[in-house]
């Protein structure tokens, strides 16, 4: 189906473009989410994109795709030191432009599939690139500096190399022309084109020109021990290997926050039965040891989803998590920014207020299923953390006993409610922030402020006194639960993401 999307084309250098998408009427956006898509990809083929630059048209974020040299059939003859050049050059663009009206700008850098490589080699590269005449197009690189990022994103960060064997070790057919192709690749020279035939045999594009330098790159035929340039996500990586890739990002200076990994669920591309989340775990510990707080711990293996999340299974999650990602880089000064109270009492009244930690269908659910209606004036008494899903709130120091709001009839699926007290409402939350981040990528936050005494922290459980509370739904079951997307974000799903707010007049609480 064809498709138009309104936005802006950038030449951000000679000969090389990025596609801002906008919204009608188009809004000024102080911060930029740059897009480098994987191997093959150019503007439209990777299909979440457009949900992604829909699902930032409510925030101060726009999203840019970029063309590199390396787009669409012209990866077969590139290299990461060029793609990194070129989206500094989109850099160092994007903040002239957007620094002009907002000097605070923020850019972050995200990469699809191959696109992770580029985002990790940009972190970890010597600035500028040095000289290297075993890269096919060395002649090409300008050897200039490049900017730092205020963050990076790497979704399906699946090797090439593990693909690439997976489909040719147990064909001797296929084997012979790999085997074929390695000696002829590590006799000629780096720029040279490969025979289309024998490339064309082992899956990679026909009328796709793959010089010697980028095949060696891909297939890293002296890994583990040895890896190619292109070889940082294999599964057989040394720890040796991972502390000169992953544990030099803090050290380099290129990143001013953190480094985030979303593992498709379902990926196609990965080595089956590979535990995903022992692999980001592996990249955690090499990427801390460099300089701890580097790896953002939003990082999560997305259920369901595939390689390009090409279906709608994952896409909540992986909006979710560039959302909880992005969010606290732009909110710097601690505050989570101006929140519409959505109690439908009059004020002074304590209400359960969704936060918009994540976008779309989760920001949606929240907003009209997951609320708080408090019916009296309420009074801090005590605030304490929640360690596990479904545990009662913890009791400390004789404070009240904590009860859950009743639920209403259409979200019992949600969570099971029990009656509530005549005059104490305990109001906890069912979701830890381990399983939080697994699930949706998002952390909650609790806060209560009354006569301008603040309580807050994250995911605390809050005992009010006084109060009268439930869980009250503005639509239907059908209405809230039909889409597939929220099917999938409730998978797990067993209680209300929010945070409590007694206010007179509404006071922004700092988040910790």
């Amino acid at each position: 189906m064809a498709l138009s999307h309104p936005g802006v084309l950038h030449q951000y250098a000679a000969g090389l473009v990025a596609f801002e998408y906008t919204s009608t009427p188009a809004t000024p956006k102080p911060n930029s989410l740059l897009f480098v898509g994987g191997l093959t990809d150019g503007l439209g083929t990777v299909p979440y994109v457009t949900t992604l630059a829909k699902a930032l048209e409510t925030t101060d974020w726009s999203l840019f795709h970029l063309v590199l040299t390396s787009s669409y059939k012209g990866w077969g003859l590139g290299s990461l030191d060029q793609d990194i050049e070129q989206i500094g050059q989109c850099v160092d663009y994007v903040r002239r432009v957007k620094g002009a009206s907002a000097p605070q700008s923020k850019v972050v850098v995200m990469g699809h599939s191959t696109g992770s490589q580029d985002v990790l080699h940009y972190l970890i590269a010597p600035n500028p690139v040095p000289q290297n005449s075993t890269v096919g197009n060395a002649n090409e690189l300008t050897h200039q500096p490049r900017p730092p990022l205020d963050g990076a994103i790497m979704q399906a960060p699946v090797s090439d190399r593990d693909s690439l064997l997976r489909g040719v070790r147990d064909v001797p057919e296929l084997k012979a022309t790999y085997d074929q192709l390695v000696d002829m690749a590590r006799r000629q020279v780096p720029g040279e084109v490969l025979p289309l035939n024998l490339t064309t045999t082992l899956g990679f594009p026909s009328n796709n020109p793959i010089n010697a330098y980028r095949f060696l790159s891909l297939a890293s035929p002296d890994s583990p021990a040895h890896p190619a340039d292109d070889d940082l996500f294999s599964t057989d990586l040394t720890d040796q290997r991972l502390a000169e890739t992953f544990g030099v990002v803090a050290k380099r200076g290129m990143l001013r926050s953190r480094l985030m990994a979303l593992y498709s669920g379902a990926d196609e591309f990965a080595v089956p039965g590979v535990d995903k989340n022992a692999l980001l775990a592996r990249w955690k510990k090499a990427t801390n040891a460099g300089g701890e707080g580097t790896w953002d711990d939003n990082s999560a293996v997305i259920p369901g989803a595939s390689h390009n999340v090409k279906d709608t299974i994952g896409r909540g999650g992986l909006i979710g998590g560039i959302h909880a990602f992005a969010n606290p880089i732009h909110k710097r000064d601690g505050t989570l920014g101006n929140l519409e109270a959505h109690g439908l009492g009059p004020d002074h009244h304590l209400h359960l207020e969704t936060v918009p930690l994540a976008l779309g269908a989760v920001d949606d659910l929240l907003k009209h299923a997951l609320l708080v209606q408090p019916e009296a004036t309420s009074q801090v008494a005590h605030a304490g953390h929640q360690h596990d899903i479904g545990d009662e709130v913890g009791r400390a120091r004789g404070e009240l006993p904590e009860q859950i709001p009743p639920v209403h009839a259409a979200l019992d699926t949600v969570a099971a409610g029990v009656p509530r007290a005549a005059d104490d409402v305990g109001v906890r939350l069912l979701l830890d922030a381990n399983h939080l981040r697994d699930e949706l990528g998002v952390v909650a936050e609790v806060g209560v402020h009354d006569d301008d005494v603040v309580a807050r922290g994250e995911l605390e459980a809050v005992d009010i006194r006084g109060a009268q509370a439930q869980l009250a739904c503005a639509r239907s079951q059908v209405d809230v639960f039909g889409a597939p997307e929220l099917l999938e974000l409730l998978r797990d799903f067993e209680g209300a993401i929010g945070r409590a707010v007694v206010d007179n007049h509404y006071l922004p609480v700092e988040v910790t």
